[in-house]
């Protein structure tokens, strides 16, 4: 390739008259990248001269690149883990240019504000960054993202989830579509949009991902780690525990006192001109058998162990009566002298077989995929109720409507599905449960940590987070 001739300074000039035309260009990036202009070795045919920038603005540099090589010849290009740089030069003596460009001291850096200082034109001419907010059903966020300058943030809003980009039935239709919201920088609440590495590849423009909570599962983080884009999650600080202990925890108690009072089909029938359905279910005395027994399993043992009088069973893999014994302290089932019913650790098939109430309370993994499955389910009490406010993957879906298709146990109660939201054509909709020898469905749309508060301070977490990064800060709660 041919090199660029002129002098130094006419040649800095130069450089900062073509990044202004090549910023005002390409609109769909914004000008907080972060740039330094580098001063190489003067040479008998030319001047060498280099970027730097940061890793997250990566995508940015590469069409930078690819403008300037198309426009100006550049000779070469190279990126790195942590920063990429241009050379204009001669062909010959790369990689020492490399090296010289490299122990340059500290050359002044081109911030967004040092841009729209120098180049005020661009103010007006850069297109904002685009934001998309997804899967905000209660229309929470809109006031927080809408408060942003609307010359620096262009924002749209996406509340209806569609199907997971990987799952096997999505269509074609339906994959091109997740790309439109997905494109620009997103704000997703966990596990409702899931973001797979085949998603992630066609998103070129991607350059920021805001979710919710301190994990979400939904999300390939090796997928976004080798492209380079930060994400970072929120927690409510101002209600500690909502979100785990206290919100799940209130509503598997209430998914509980549902399905043993009939409180929903109670509700439906007076509501449709009848009166009184079946007789309800005591809890006094029954047993309680929990799958998990961390702080959420804990949590519903304290109450319905302590208020309601449960006799409390537990099983996991790696359960023993020690860890069972330290819960039910936590819990207030066993006092210090000894006394209390406690928390008795017992085997997987004992807890089905035995226990009236079986509630679910595992983190999803690849090991506890479908720990749950007909074989399980078999075991229970006819007069059993089946609870589920963890994951619905947790528990072989088809394996659970079968049983209650035939009316093996009294009732279900579940706030959480194998997909979400639930089609309309799902089964879960259409079947006429508790007729005709089917067992009893209490559903809730996955609201064990839908509250308002916390949901309000994940949304201001998520605009802190994206002020943060347009400033070129470090983000808060950065998932890796």
């Amino acid at each position: 390739m041919d090199s660029i001739k002129f002098k130094r300074a006419e040649g800095r000039q130069l450089i900062k008259d073509k990044v202004v035309l090549i910023l005002k260009s390409i609109a769909k990036f914004p000008i907080d990248a972060k740039i330094t202009v580098i001063d190489g070795p003067e040479q008998a045919d030319g001047w060498s001269c280099g970027f730097w920038g940061l890793e997250r603005d990566r995508i940015f540099f590469q069409e930078l690149w690819s403008r300037l090589q198309h426009n100006q010849k550049v000779l070469s290009f190279n990126l790195n883990q942590t920063r990429c740089y241009w050379k204009f030069g001669r062909e010959s003596g790369e990689e020492n240019h490399a090296r010289q460009l490299s122990q340059f001291g500290s050359p002044p850096k081109w911030t967004s504000a040092a841009l729209r200082e120098e180049f005020p034109s661009l103010v007006v001419a850069m297109a904002p960054i685009k934001v998309a907010v997804l899967d905000d059903y209660q229309g929470i966020s809109e006031p927080k993202f809408r408060a942003l300058d609307p010359t620096k943030f262009e924002v749209s809003f996406f509340p209806d989830t569609l199907p997971p980009y990987n799952r096997p039935g999505t269509s074609q239709e339906t994959r091109d579509q997740l790309t439109t919201p997905a494109d620009p920088l997103p704000g997703t609440m966990r596990e409702r949009t899931p973001f797979p590495a085949e998603l992630i590849a066609r998103l070129p423009n991607l350059r920021l991902l805001l979710t919710t909570g301190n994990r979400n599962l939904a999300l390939d983080l090796d997928a976004l780690r080798a492209r380079g884009i930060p994400v970072a999650g929120a927690v409510d600080r101002a209600h500690a525990g909502s979100v785990g202990s206290v919100s799940t925890t209130e509503h598997c108690v209430a998914l509980v006192l549902a399905a043993a009072r009939n409180i929903a089909q109670d509700d439906l029938i007076i509501k449709s001109g009848g009166w009184q359905t079946a007789p309800a279910v005591s809890l006094r005395g029954k047993t309680l058998g929990l799958v998990g027994l961390g702080r959420l399993g804990t949590a519903v043992a304290r109450i319905l162990g302590g208020a309601f009088g449960m006799r409390v069973i537990a099983w996991s893999e790696n359960l023993t009566q020690e860890r069972a014994d330290t819960a039910a302290r936590d819990a207030g089932l066993l006092l210090s002298d000894g006394s209390g019913d406690g928390i008795r650790a017992v085997g997987k098939d004992e807890l089905f077989r035995t226990a009236d109430v079986v509630s679910l309370h595992l983190v999803l993994s690849d090991r506890t995929r479908g720990c749950v499955s007909r074989r399980e389910l078999e075991l229970m009490k006819p007069t059993a109720i089946f609870v589920n406010t963890s994951r619905g993957p947790l528990v072989v879906e088809e394996d659970l409507l079968d049983v209650l298709e035939r009316g093996r146990i009294r009732a279900v109660a579940l706030d959480v599905f194998d997909l979400e939201p639930l089609p309309l054509d799902s089964r879960w909709r259409t079947t006429k449960w508790g007729k005709d020898g089917r067992s009893q469905v209490v559903l809730t749309p996955h609201m064990g940590y839908v509250e308002e508060a916390t949901l309000d301070a994940w949304y201001d977490q998520q605009v802190e987070n994206l002020l943060r990064w347009d400033r070129g800060e470090e983000l808060d709660l950065k998932l890796y």
